[in-house]
């Protein structure tokens, strides 16, 4: 009985025993798996010390803990008030820098914003000796230029061209200076040649200059030696060649066809606008004196040679833009018939419905600015500019150029100045899209400063035409108040220098040069701070660099003394507003501007007269604006 129990025993012993063993080989087994798993994560993980210690990171829930510790939620949010600290800074700087930091004025075209200098090349400076002014002469003042704070240069006349002192004998009434062209495309060897210009122009790219030029081409008309009048002139029913009709011919009266012209039509001088040409047995058409024969428009091929001409001088010489003088005559009515009179007197005493202002001139214009438009290239602009001495036909002439240059100032204004006339002048075409130049004199007009008998009054003018709306034009001897001599006279550099520093001691300048005033010179007014000269560039300065002034719109102020007071506002958003008050009596008068609405209570004094305030504390009321006789008062303010 008892060994059943042993054998029963024994089995069970043998089966715990090798339950045993297979404890004791799983917990080894998982021991050496636990090892290799550990090498292999390791492995992985690539982190380990010297000792072979393993390192891993965070769990998540021990993360959670760990962080939520006192210290790092302070740290936290520490950091974030810094943060925030931080961007609010820099916002604010940005701000205040955006707002104090000097902004780019807006980019206009240069004819906008340039203002130009005009200058008579045979009388500015004569640089070999021979009495004549030159080009080069021209580009050794180009320092005296970039000092007048201008920056187009305006030449006339430039081609070659037949003068009143070479004829003989002399024109009667004496030709306008430019008026006679012998060649549309020759520089006049009286002051230089085609290298001569186009090294001017290559001086006036350089950086230190930087500026624009344009010159003067009468091409309305050429003179009666020119070789196309010449041919023109030999024409007959029997003999005919290719320049019969590049001039206007008619027979005159029926009456007396040789005695008689063939209608009432006058030149500008009040003369008649026929002459009787004998060869030809016929008349021939001119708005200037006799000796100045008009092209004729009508023939496509005039038309196209003058085009040409004005290329040639864009496209290769390099020029910046074209001037045509007396656009407004270029073409006449082929009625030729009789002009209406009027109440004037000679000139005036037509109407010239027939002579001036036709719609084939304007067409011809627009012809010609779109073909120097093509040579356009970004800001280099090539621009075509005409010029009228007519108020009425301005705008016209606006819509089909890039520019007109108004002479109304040289032809209308006189002493007893009205405001009624300014503003026909300045603000009648203020809301057309149209840009004017200034032009206050010119070689064939007297000098502005002595057409006056107020000293104040041209002050006046010269600030107007330089801050209204447009481009001032200033013709040599202005800027320092030249009233001797005639526009054309040589030009004073020295008081001290023989021929004011115009030519050599040992030359005679080819006109006579007038006697000026001591201080009347470039040298004198340089060393003398309160000069005119040093006013005028001042004034220049602020037209060039004041956005507002070159680039802004402009409004008419209005006042409690409007029969008496002149009065407009250069503005630009974003810049300073000026105002400009003139006052046409010829004493002082105390103006209420109040009523606009956009004016501030008070303002800082630009100008008075060319007298420059340096001072913007220097304020006005202007409620009660001060302003002397034939004075100009100029305030600004910045608008909120």
């Amino acid at each position: 009985m008892a060994e059943p129990e042993i054998n029963a025993g024994s089995g069970e012993g043998d089966m715990a025993k090798d339950a045993i063993d297979e404890i004791v080989i799983n917990d080894d087994e998982k021991q050496k798996l636990s090892k290799g798993d550990a090498e292999e994560k390791k492995e992985k993980a690539g982190n380990t010390m010297d000792d072979g210690v393993a390192f891993t990171g965070m769990g998540k829930e021990e993360l959670l803990i760990y962080s939520s510790k006192p210290f790092w939620i302070r740290l936290r949010l520490a950091l974030l008030v810094l943060f925030c600290v931080v961007w609010v800074a820099m916002l604010i700087t940005a701000i205040v820098l955006i707002a104090t930091a000097d902004r780019c004025p807006p980019k206009v075209n240069w004819q906008k914003k340039n203002i130009v200098y005009s200058v008579f090349p045979r009388s500015f400076k004569d640089s070999d000796g021979d009495g004549n002014g030159d080009i080069n002469g021209i580009k050794s003042q180009l320092d005296y230029l970039s000092q007048l704070n201008v920056k187009t240069l305006m030449l006339y006349p430039v081609f070659e061209n037949t003068w009143p002192d070479d004829v003989d004998p002399k024109p009667t009434p004496a030709a306008e200076y430019g008026s006679m062209p012998l060649n549309f495309t020759n520089v006049d060897p009286k002051i230089g040649n085609v290298t001569h210009l186009k090294e001017l122009i290559a001086e006036l790219r350089d950086p230190e200059f930087d500026m624009k030029i344009i010159i003067g081409l009468n091409v309305i008309q050429t003179s009666n030696v020119h070789s196309w009048f010449n041919e023109s002139k030999e024409c007959s029913d029997s003999k005919k060649n290719d320049y019969c009709d590049y001039y206007i011919w008619k027979e005159g009266d029926v009456n007396d066809p040789v005695n008689e012209p063939p209608n009432n039509w006058l030149a500008r001088d009040g003369t008649s606008a026929w002459t009787y040409e004998p060869t030809r047995q016929l008349w021939y058409y001119h708005s200037n004196p006799g000796m100045a024969p008009q092209l004729n428009f009508n023939n496509a091929n005039v038309s196209q040679a003058v085009l040409d001409a004005l290329v040639y001088w864009v496209n290769e010489v390099g020029v910046d833009g074209v001037v045509i003088p007396n656009a407004d005559y270029l073409t006449v009515d082929t009625s030729f018939k009789d002009e209406p009179g009027n109440n004037g007197t000679g000139y005036d005493g037509l109407s010239h419905d027939y002579t001036t202002d036709q719609n084939s001139t304007l067409e011809l214009l627009k012809k010609w600015k779109d073909a120097l438009a093509k040579y356009s290239v970004l800001e280099a602009t090539k621009s075509l500019i005409a010029d009228t001495r007519h108020q009425r036909v301005v705008a016209h002439i606006a819509d089909v150029t890039d520019s007109v240059i108004n002479q109304a100032l040289i032809y209308e204004a006189e002493d007893d100045i009205t405001v009624e006339l300014l503003n026909e002048i300045f603000l009648k075409n203020i809301t057309l899209d149209t840009h004017e130049f200034w032009e206050l004199s010119t070689a064939n007009s007297d000098r502005f400063y002595s057409r006056f008998d107020s000293s104040s009054l041209p002050v006046s003018l010269s600030l107007i035409s330089t801050l209204v709306k447009g481009t001032a034009v200033v013709y040599q001897g202005d800027e320092l108040h030249l009233e001797a001599g005639v526009p054309v006279s040589p030009f004073p550099w020295s008081a001290t220098a023989p021929n004011y520093g115009f030519t050599e001691s040992d030359v005679t300048p080819w006109v006579e040069s007038p006697v000026y005033p001591a201080s009347a010179n470039v040298v004198s007014m340089e060393a003398n701070n309160g000069s005119v000269l040093h006013a005028h560039r001042a004034v220049n300065r602020l037209r060039v660099e004041e956005p507002a002034l070159y680039n802004g719109g402009m409004m008419a102020a209005k006042s409690d003394k409007p029969e008496s007071v002149f009065a407009f506002c250069r503005h630009l958003y974003g810049w300073p507003s000026y105002l400009v008050v003139f006052n046409t009596e010829d004493s002082e008068v105390t103006v209420d501007l109040s009523e606009n609405e956009s004016f501030p209570q008070e303002a800082a004094v630009v100008l008075v007269g060319e007298k420059v305030s340096e001072d913007d504390a220097d304020k006005v009321k202007l409620n009660e604006l001060k302003v002397a006789g034939k004075t100009t008062v100029v305030v600004k303010w910045i608008p909120e």
